[in-house]
């Protein structure tokens, strides 16, 4: 009888734990607090974590992700938004790349890169993105596959 009090007790903390830590958020973990992407530009660099990227102005964009299958809202961030606040002179802009935490590298026109639908994504329907998508995600509706870039951690302007 003592030992059913015990494990139902154990049982009991171990579902009050994963409740208050948010039952793998990935918002919540410890990676996700040391994630941060980088933007780099004539020579300087600036770093954003997930929590400033979350602090600017939200936009909604609907794509259909190969991993989805189906139309999805996604928000975010306007790439030509997060370079206005990494300090990027956008006169002076003449392309951007966008590289993920694998080395693969996307390069943006200028055009693209300034466009309202040229989006650094974080969340889909509501939610944090989906562990295969990474912490933030390039989506460019429209655009060529190559350029809705997974895992996002460094950006460079040219």
């Amino acid at each position: 009888m003592d030992r059913i009090r015990i494990w139902s007790g154990i049982l009991m903390l171990a579902g009050l734990a994963l409740a208050v830590g948010g039952c793998g958020n990935a918002a919540a973990t410890p990676a996700a607090a040391s994630w941060a992407l980088t933007v780099a530009s004539s020579g300087a660099e600036k770093q954003f974590s997930l929590a400033d990227l979350e602090a600017m102005p939200v936009v909604e964009i609907r794509y259909t992700a190969k991993e989805t299958g189906r139309e999805n809202s996604y928000q975010g961030v306007r790439l030509r938004d997060l370079l206005v606040a990494a300090g990027v002179d956008l006169d002076a802009l003449e392309a951007v790349e966008v590289e993920a935490e694998d080395g693969f590298l996307a390069t943006y026109s200028r055009e693209l890169a300034l466009r309202d639908t040229s989006v650094l994504v974080y969340r889909m329907d509501g939610a944090p993105l989906p562990d295969s998508m990474g912490r933030v995600r390039m989506l460019s509706p429209g655009e060529s596959t190559k350029l809705q870039v997974k895992f996002v951690s460094r950006i460079t302007v040219r």
